[in-house]
């Protein structure tokens, strides 16, 4: 007889032959592991999203909360302007783009300005 062990303890599993857990505890744990395991486009998403912090993170090093750049410049660097957190609409109906605790707005089709911090 072939020895079958649990695929969440690798205990031995007993009974049935096509059990393949050795209690309920291990198929709920087995089962909840397997879905909070991200995907892989997930995976692609949150590297986007991790290189556009980081290229706004680097610009504003040493610079005011605000600060104007480019669409040049961030493209040079890599920046995907698909991918983001989330979108603010300020009272005025000016729209933030986020990227974590970052934001851009658009001015025009050239310049960029970035915003650390949170909204309001």
């Amino acid at each position: 007889m072939k020895t079958r062990t649990c695929l969440q303890c690798s205990q031995t599993v007993v009974g049935r032959a096509d059990k393949k857990y050795c209690s309920s505890e291990c198929r709920l744990l087995y089962f909840r592991n397997k879905q909070s395991e991200p995907k892989p486009y997930q995976k692609k998403i949150d590297g986007i999203l991790h290189k556009n912090h980081a290229i706004l993170s680097a610009i504003m090093i040493g610079k005011p909360n605000k600060y104007s750049v480019s669409r040049q410049n961030l493209v040079l660097q890599g920046f995907d302007f698909v991918h983001i957190t989330r979108i603010y609409v300020n009272h005025h109906g000016k729209l933030y783009h986020y990227i974590y605790d970052y934001a851009y707005m658009e001015f025009s089709a050239d310049d960029i300005m970035i915003v650390r911090g949170k909204s309001s």
